[in-house]
């Protein structure tokens, strides 16, 4: 005698469904409070070398540059010479900090981190323009993707709305197991994944890394070139003729915006540990230079302005320091920029400074016994 079929159960059907979403939803947030608490790598791989580089030089003074890309296009090793040369064999090692889409925010991110790890900077050189510090943040949503927790995502919401991509920070919030599954596996089992992971020999020099991606933003881009082998300007290429579009776009209706507030955080930190900062304006080809209205130069001068007197907050501009052939495109600096850029910073920037503290350290013991 044949069986009955058993006719479907919709409500049963229903409550799986309900009990496998809830599951789904539930190992997301737990994954995404998990990450919120995980070590800076990962997430962001860039910031954990930061701060793994300057781990090495715990109780060794050094100078930070925090910036973006721009100051990423600094020739280090020529910066290190020259101070040496400028300030003696006691100069102090020079760390790079910039990341790319590095601004504010992640500048206090860092600072915050070295401090409360007890290895924090003596000088600290920090890059700034009216584009980093115009309303809506233009990296913001780079930044909630990287490291922010839920509070800072909360709290930097209308900029993230405004800037862009809130469909990508959502799904960083409430799906990170699926956007950052090679992130919690490497953690997890201590490796990159090798299902995840696949190096073709041409890949042997890791062709994704940092290094490789700074060489790609330095790297000035190729026109034809006369007999005698110069190579003519012809006017904006491609990739300045995009980034004046977006920067354009960055100026439209300029306002100071919440990157300010992460600025002065970062100015507040270093009072308070007693690390001397400097803001200093990258150098830009003319053609940004020419975006910067007297609407937005006024602006951008006057916040400047009114750190200095607040505080003393200390301004160095090199916006117009270069020419134009010493750029790659719009505001990244070629090689040759990068190399005279570095000598300039080390020689009128940060020698200076770095004298004014070895002379204000080798006063304070008199100015204690006289007391």
């Amino acid at each position: 005698m044949l069986r009955r079929a058993q006719r479907p159960d919709p409500g049963r059907s229903r409550r799986v469904l309900a009990v496998a979403a809830a599951a789904v939803v539930a190992a997301e947030l737990l994954a995404g409070i998990a990450l919120d608490a995980a070590p800076p790598a990962v997430r962001f791989a860039e910031g954990a070398r930061v701060l793994r580089r300057a781990r090495r030089l715990a109780g060794t003074p050094y100078v930070l540059l925090l910036g973006s890309s721009r100051f990423w296009a600094i020739d280090m090793e020529t910066a290190a010479a020259t101070l040496r040369d400028t300030v003696g064999s006691a100069a102090p090692p020079l760390l790079q900090g910039a990341v790319l889409g590095g601004d504010a925010i992640v500048a206090d991110y860092l600072l915050a981190r070295l401090i409360a790890e007890g290895s924090p900077p003596a000088l600290i050189a920090l890059e700034i323009s009216p584009e980093t510090v115009g309303h809506p943040s233009h990296w913001v949503a780079g930044d909630a993707i990287r490291f922010f927790a839920w509070r800072d995502v909360v709290a930097w919401a209308p900029e993230i709305a405004l800037r862009g991509r809130p469909a990508e920070v959502l799904a960083a919030r409430l799906a990170p197991i699926d956007v950052y599954r090679r992130e919690l596996l490497t953690w997890i089992v201590g490796h990159p994944p090798p299902y995840l992971w696949v190096a073709s020999p041409a890949a042997a020099h890791d062709s994704g890394s940092t290094a490789d991606s700074a060489r790609a933003i330095r790297e000035p881009a190729r026109g034809p070139r006369s007999a005698a082998g110069a190579e003519p300007r012809r006017g904006p290429n491609a990739a300045t003729l995009s980034g004046l579009r977006q920067t354009r776009g960055w100026l439209r209706h300029y306002r100071l915006g919440g990157e300010t507030s992460a600025l002065e955080r970062v100015l507040a930190r270093s009072r308070a540990a007693g690390i001397r900062v400097v803001l200093v304006g990258v150098p830009v080809s003319s053609w940004v230079r020419e975006l910067y209205t007297p609407t937005v130069e006024g602006t951008f001068r006057g916040y400047m302005e009114r750190l200095r007197e607040r505080d003393g907050t200390e301004f160095v501009d090199y916006r117009a320091r270069m020419p134009d052939r010493l750029f790659s495109d719009h505001h990244h600096l070629n090689p040759p920029g990068g190399t005279l850029f570095a000598r300039l910073l080390a020689t009128e920037v940060l020698a200076p400074r770095l004298h004014a503290s070895t002379r204000a350290s080798r006063d304070a013991p008199d100015a204690v016994t006289a007391r």
